[in-house]
């Protein structure tokens, strides 16, 4: 067969003219993506600022409060109405308010407004008044009676817009990130033989789902989540996790031992209990930069399940072992501080408990009490 050397030189030229411009193309549309991923990642700071600086600048005192009482957030303006607590120290609305008007709180028939004139123990005059939220949460607004009094209306109205605006962040946010997953899916079909297209495009729909997660968790640590319960085995769902950490844990020299019988079976919602255990092993390896050890046991007695996430880093301090549980408190640079109030959530969603042990130096340790399936 003869070859024809010129008409190999033309598809040749025209191959490479092709690859050229479905290479412009695709570095176009990822300089787009880029480009709308870093205008959202701004705005989602932005927006954040703003509602921290509405939050903390109301004339009143504002607590949001879950399902089982625990303050989640709280401005600086709310006074203790509760005996001799001290204010730092007060983790329930029980422990700030007194049990007593607590309970009518947490008592008031779901969809109405609880309301109540009540004299301090410094002898001013405060109105209290709770919204409830779903799912099973509370806004609890507190103003002094003594210094001005506000239209009711105007009360409701500002706790609305709190409870509300949350979620309409979260919906101006996840409208574009949907387009973009679209487009990013539109453009993996063109490139499938572009290795290393492909890889790029592979980055910017992590930076996507790394967005989504972060809006969701802004939802999620304001109310208990509503699992969705099956039995699991627990075994597998912890080596699923330590399998995907291990990359991370060898890289920092860090030894990760497992101590899970597979006999231990949960009832609950494997995905979000996956959430848990995922932020707790992430936790105890960032917390061992320079090397250690991360032990994850677990043990059966009595229906009871207890599951320890233990490491040797570097620990944490007393004063703020009492607050890792607290939304946007971090000691991390960069963190958010909604991973392990988000992990509370969970596991009191499933009728758990979860605590620390720590000492500076010593390292930590993450206790589950959960009930067995």
């Amino acid at each position: 067969m003869e070859v024809n050397p010129e008409r190999n030189k033309d598809m040749l030229a025209k191959v490479t003219e092709k690859f050229d411009r479905t290479r412009t193309k695709l570095e176009k549309g990822y300089a787009q993506l880029k480009g709308e991923v870093s205008r959202l990642k701004k705005e989602l700071e932005l927006k954040e600022t703003i509602i921290t600086a509405f939050f903390e600048n109301l004339p009143e005192g504002v607590i949001l409060s879950g399902q089982d009482g625990r303050i989640i957030r709280r401005n600086g303006k709310v006074i203790n109405l509760g005996s001799n607590v001290n204010m730092a120290s007060a983790k329930t609305v029980g422990s700030l308010m007194g049990r007593r008007l607590a309970k009518k709180i947490k008592n008031a028939e779901d969809k109405k407004t609880f309301k109540e004139e009540i004299r301090t123990k410094h002898g001013s005059i405060c109105n209290v008044t709770a919204v409830p939220l779903a799912p099973d949460g509370r806004l609890i607004l507190l103003e002094d009676a003594s210094g001005q009094i506000r239209e009711l209306s105007e009360r409701t109205d500002r706790m609305q817009l709190i409870g509300t605006i949350t979620a309409q962040v979260a919906h101006e946010i996840r409208n574009p990130l949907s387009t973009m997953e679209i487009l990013s899916t539109m453009l993996s079909r063109r490139i499938k033989n572009d290795a290393e297209s492909s890889r790029m495009l592979d980055n910017i729909r992590t930076g996507l789902k790394n967005i989504e997660r972060c809006v969701s968790n802004y939802l999620m640590f304001g109310a208990l989540p509503k699992p969705r319960c099956a039995p699991f085995q627990l075994y597998d769902l912890i080596d699923e996790i330590t399998d995907f950490i291990r990359p991370l844990a060898d890289a920092s020299g860090i030894m990760v031992s497992m101590q899970v019988p597979n006999s231990i079976e949960l009832h609950g919602d494997g995905q979000l209990m996956k959430q848990v255990f995922y932020n707790l092993a992430v936790n105890s390896v960032q917390a061992m930069p320079g090397g250690g050890k991360l032990s994850i046991a677990a043990t059966e007695r009595n229906d009871m399940v207890t599951i320890n996430f233990s490491d040797s880093g570097s620990g944490i301090k007393k004063g703020d072992a009492g607050m890792v549980f607290d939304p946007f408190f971090t000691t991390k640079k960069n963190g958010t501080g909604l991973g392990l109030s988000i992990a509370h959530n969970i596991i009191t969603a499933h009728g758990g408990k979860i605590s620390v042990d720590s000492a500076p130096g010593k390292g930590s340790s993450f206790k589950i009490e959960i009930k067995g399936g």
